[in-house]
């Protein structure tokens, strides 16, 4: 397995540059389609980890994992499926580490895992599936949000649809959570150089799919048919603080629906061009299909009682009066 010598001192705030990162070092490039998964680690979730690998082995055709303070590579990631990388050779990238590797794939489709996941038997099938039901013209979470069309606050949200709950229909969002996350390489560049210098993966992914004009999917499921094996992570962290996110969202935005509704539209009448009776399938999105040809905006997209509770909160803890 490809073990690399060069150390890089860490940075106290930000991760190095992309060409410091890649200098000098011969990465292989994956060229098969095929289903790609990459995986940022810590000591503490090892047990995990190998689960998550033992669940997804056959699901996967190769997987990418980025140790972070790991003192030695685990026996058991000796495997023909699988390629490690470390901190000690590299830096802690913390959860970019999912995404190190990514660039490096030419075609077919890249999860991003997190390594405190129970994942289902049918996981690659399904969000492959969804991601086909809208002609492979979409990425697909099942952690998944929507941003107010102008965020002041990262955390504010139209509608949240978490991954543990269960999910009838598809629903189009706007920013994933990148433990759930899919995407066909050939739709998004996902070069790493994007993801630096901050620890912000969801974030940038929402925004490369949004640039690309590739809608993200968030996919019917039953109820916690994804679950979670550890409360504490950088979500639980970034929400009790404020955080450099909020300073990206913003600069990206509008984040409204019509930022996507053209594309979406697009979307649908290509599926009924091949198959009229595509449309009939119940779990699509059929609320964002008819608000895109409409030109409205759907409701699960409108100022909602969850934003208006968020931006309340938002506003207290910065000592302001806040009125709905």
């Amino acid at each position: 397995m490809p073990f690399f010598q060069q150390t890089i001192a860490p940075e106290p705030a930000v991760l190095p540059d992309y060409g410091t990162m890649t200098k000098g070092r011969n990465i292989p490039v994956f060229k098969e389609t095929g289903a790609y998964a990459g995986i940022a680690s810590i000591p503490r979730r090892e047990k995990n980890l190998r689960f998550v690998l033992e669940t997804l082995y056959g699901q996967m055709d190769h997987f990418f994992i980025y140790l972070n303070g790991y003192d030695s590579v685990p026996n058991w990631m000796e495997d023909r499926k699988v390629t490690v990388f470390r901190s000690q050779d590299y830096i802690d990238m913390n959860a970019t580490g999912k995404v190190f590797f990514a660039e490096r794939i030419d075609k077919g489709f890249f999860f991003t895992l997190d390594d405190d996941f129970l994942y289902p038997g049918n996981y690659v099938a399904h969000l492959k599936q969804t991601m086909a039901n809208y002609d492979n013209r979409v990425a697909a979470c099942v952690h998944g949000s929507i941003f107010p069309e102008n965020p002041e606050y990262y955390y504010m949200r139209t509608a949240i649809y978490q991954y543990q709950g269960g999910l009838k229909t598809d629903r189009f969002v706007c920013l994933p959570g990148t433990g759930s996350f899919a995407v066909n390489v050939c739709n998004v560049d996902l070069s790493l150089r994007q993801f630096l210098p901050e620890v912000m993966v969801d974030l940038t992914c929402a925004i490369l799919c949004k640039n690309n004009k590739v809608p993200l999917v968030c996919v019917s499921r039953p109820h916690r048919w994804l679950r979670n094996t550890d409360r504490e992570g950088l979500y639980q962290q970034f929400t009790k603080e404020k955080t450099h996110h909020t300073h990206y969202a913003m600069a990206e935005a509008p984040w409204d629906f019509s930022q996507y509704s053209c594309t979406i539209r697009d979307i649908m009448e290509h599926i009924v061009a091949k198959d009229a009776k595509a449309l009939e399938n119940p779990k699509l999105d059929h609320d964002a299909f008819i608000a895109a040809r409409r030109g409205i905006v759907p409701g699960n997209w409108q100022n909602t009682p969850q934003y208006y509770a968020r931006m309340a909160e938002y506003y207290r803890s910065m000592d302001y009066t806040f009125k709905v």
